[in-house]
């Protein structure tokens, strides 16, 4: 690590303001991702490039050591290089931490109620099918033909069964009332004839 960025790490980590209000948003950040498991290491290093940034503008605001001149950035004599490399520290600083659980035990209030580290999901396997040969394209046209074939007989069983079941109803029913018609002509002809008397 090169002075000025050792200069200005050191800044960061003495300034109240910087290290326990400002620090604890990104902190946030890169928690919520490393919860998630949507934690990238060159996505992080943007993160506290941020940080680093308002560091230097802190610095330059402090101390001193931005130029006259028009052009002169607000991060005074601290270049992007020198930055970047303070926001690597800070990233590893980040990351050690991190996986000797230092964070959960002396900053407990940054994590989310109930929160657990998320399973990094599996990558998914590509669907993309390899192309077909003449071959296999005729024999799954014979299969789509053969099973059309399947599918119209069993159709065709299906209206047998249902023509047959309502010729047995019609039967059954005709039966019914022929028996029902021979009860009553029987009852006709075994009633008592009627007495007529003449007077």
């Amino acid at each position: 690590m090169t002075p000025e960025a050792r200069e200005l790490t050191l800044h960061a980590e003495n300034n109240e303001h910087l290290w326990n209000r400002r620090r604890a948003e990104f902190l946030k950040n890169a928690i919520r991702r490393k919860l998630r498991g949507t934690y990238d290491r060159e996505k992080a290093l943007k993160l506290w490039e941020y940080f680093a940034d308002e560091a230097a503008r802190s610095y330059t605001t402090e101390y001193g050591g931005r130029s006259s001149d028009a052009r002169s950035t607000p991060f005074g004599a601290f270049n992007k290089a020198m930055r970047r490399e303070a926001a690597a520290h800070f990233r590893d600083q980040f990351e050690d931490a991190w996986d000797s659980g230092e964070l959960r035990t002396y900053h407990p209030e940054l994590f989310p109620k109930g929160a657990t580290v998320a399973k990094k999901k599996a990558k998914k396997k590509s669907t993309r099918k390899k192309p077909r040969t003449a071959a296999q394209k005729r024999a799954t046209k014979k299969m789509i033909a053969a099973n059309k074939k399947k599918s119209k007989k069993k159709a065709k069983k299906k209206r047998t069964k249902k023509k047959a079941k309502k010729r047995t109803k019609k039967k059954a029913t005709k039966r019914r009332t022929k028996k029902r018609a021979k009860k009553r002509a029987k009852k006709r002809t075994s009633a008592p004839a009627k007495t007529v008397y003449i007077i």
